[in-house]
């Protein structure tokens, strides 16, 4: 592709990220210190978020064995059009929350730090209401009452939930937080699972959702502190624009990431496909969480370097955890791809083999998901969401009308069609967006061909392994198969460059920097 920055001046991704480690080895413990630090409460986020997802497939695999495919798709519609109004409503002013209390907390502005805080409390009270309000009005008009009464009252919790974490998180970290909530995720589905073998049927997974979110709301309030200033300040300007910004984000973001599929399928198809597709989305989601979870954890630190004025430093080091990101994503993609048809069917039992397939063709969202969600971030710390709104937008209109001329004909496998092809747009505009800011971001490409090509022989052999061996121990020797593939590789050779490898070694807490040399190999593990 040519390059028409002045002089032409090409730049070598590995040379580039070298000069910067070097330059910056003097004053790199200040510096270190808070990237690890900020990492380490990105795994406590991650732990929150991915931990509890892997548990709620577990507990989707007992409704699925207990109850049938019909029974489980009415539980994911349920949980969908809650989750549908706790992101619009109730995410969408945490996101804000956290964003701008940082940027205060940076800037050092006390007055409108606390202003902040004391909206988005009342924001969040507002939420909950209208959130509890719609969902108490599908238990009216709709079957399973129980169900709604409840995933009503539990929306109403966790508003209020998060608007004391949102104080936590803008003092301290995402670490105190998370903590807490992997606690109260996993009480949650222990209580769900037990309800489902005991006959509560959906209604007892809900009502551990309930429990578990009053329980967690009792603990952020005990450690939050409480707000300072006048109860009705006066509200600070970029609190309305943000949050309009993340709405309208979300908004299109439902429509291209978050299973607006699931509209179309409930028009056109049965609750027993729409359990199909829940599942394949509910797999591919528990892995896009991590890096997701991982990028959502930087967001306070992003948006203070750039209240503080150090929007160089957050430059510098998005360059090397694009190449690293992209890298890890053909991995995780390869291992999906491969594993996940046999594992489903071995889980859920034959009926549910067309989840399996599902799976295995939406694996390619992982390819280009958590770059999308690096940059979203990368973007949101500086409060200019312009450009991820107008991405998600054109990805929304390849979304819909795919999704409008296939599903009818294709059932799952259009709605997979239309999902993948939105957020591959939608990945790919944001990414021309941040280019045009950081003309100088190159990519390793002969690195990034040569981790595609190792990738596809480890599926290639994955593959012939199923075909000879059945069950789970087929299964198993697949796993075993790939993994050494890809570990040797990323032992001897490594994922990335030495450079980048430095990069994420330094950024590691020091307990977890030996681990980086089965990914960046021996150049990665260099002093």
């Amino acid at each position: 592709m040519a390059d028409d920055s002045p002089d032409d001046d090409r730049i070598d991704p590995r040379v580039e990220a070298e000069d910067l480690i070097e330059s910056r080895r003097g004053d790199e413990s200040a510096e270190m210190v808070g990237r690890a630090g900020t990492l380490v409460a990105g795994f406590w986020n991650t732990a929150q978020m991915v931990v509890p997802t892997f548990g709620t497939l577990i507990v989707s695999i007992i409704i699925g064995r207990f109850l049938g495919p019909s029974e489980l798709g009415e539980q994911s519609w349920i949980a969908y059009i809650e989750g549908l109004l706790v992101a619009l409503i109730i995410q969408t002013l945490v996101r804000t929350g956290i964003q701008t209390m940082s940027t205060a907390r940076g800037a050092g502005d006390v007055t409108t730090y606390d202003a902040l805080s004391r909206w988005i409390m009342w924001g969040q009270i507002a939420g909950g209401t209208v959130s509890a309000l719609v969902l108490f009005l599908f238990g009216v008009f709709t079957d399973n009452s129980a169900s709604w009464f409840l995933v009503s009252a539990t929306s109403a919790a966790n508003a209020i939930g998060w608007a004391y974490s949102v104080r936590i998180i803008s003092e301290k970290g995402w670490a105190p937080v998370a903590k807490r909530r992997l606690i109260t995720q996993l009480l949650a589905q222990g209580i769900a699972a037990a309800a489902v073998v005991a006959g509560l049927g959906i209604a007892g997974v809900f009502a551990a959702n309930l429990i578990a979110a009053v329980v967690l709301w009792v603990m952020v309030w005990r450690m939050s502190d409480p707000a300072r200033g006048p109860y009705f300040p006066r509200v600070p300007r970029q609190l309305w624009r943000l949050w309009g910004m993340y709405l309208a984000t979300e908004l299109l973001n439902q429509v291209v990431a978050r299973r607006i599929e699931f509209l179309f399928l409930g028009a056109l198809s049965t609750r027993s496909e729409l359990a199909m597709y829940s599942i394949s989305f509910a797999v591919i989601s528990s892995v896009t969480t991590i890096p997701d979870s991982m990028v959502t954890a930087f967001l306070p630190s992003l948006a203070g370097r750039a209240g503080a004025g150090q929007g160089s430093v957050v430059d510098d080091h998005l360059l090397p955890a694009i190449r690293v990101t992209l890298t890890l994503s053909v991995a995780l993609t390869a291992g999906l791809a491969v594993l996940s048809p046999r594992l489903i069917t071995m889980l859920y039992g034959e009926d549910f083999a067309l989840a399996g397939q599902l799976t295995a063709y939406m694996s390619l969202l992982v390819l280009f998901v958590p770059l999308f969600d690096l940059l979203d971030t990368y973007w949101g710390g500086y409060g200019r969401l312009g450009f991820p709104l107008i991405a998600v937008a054109i990805g929304g209109v390849v979304d819909l009308v795919l999704a409008f001329l296939l599903i009818g004909r294709y059932g799952a496998v259009g709605a997979v069609i239309a999902n993948v092809s939105g957020q591959f747009v939608a990945a790919l505009v944001l990414l021309g967006f941040t280019y045009r800011r950081l003309r100088h971001m190159r990519l390793d490409w002969p690195r990034y061909l040569l981790v595609i090509v190792v990738c596809l022989i480890a599926a290639g052999l994955g593959w012939w392994v199923l075909s000879l061996i059945p069950g789970l121990l087929g299964w198993l020797a697949c796993f075993a198969t790939m993994l050494v593939v890809l570990l040797g590789f990323g032992t001897l050779i490594g994922f990335t460059s030495r450079a980048d490898g430095l990069w994420l070694r330094d950024s590691m807490p020091g307990k977890l920097q030996p681990f980086v040399r089965f990914y960046a190999g021996p150049i990665g593990s260099t002093d």
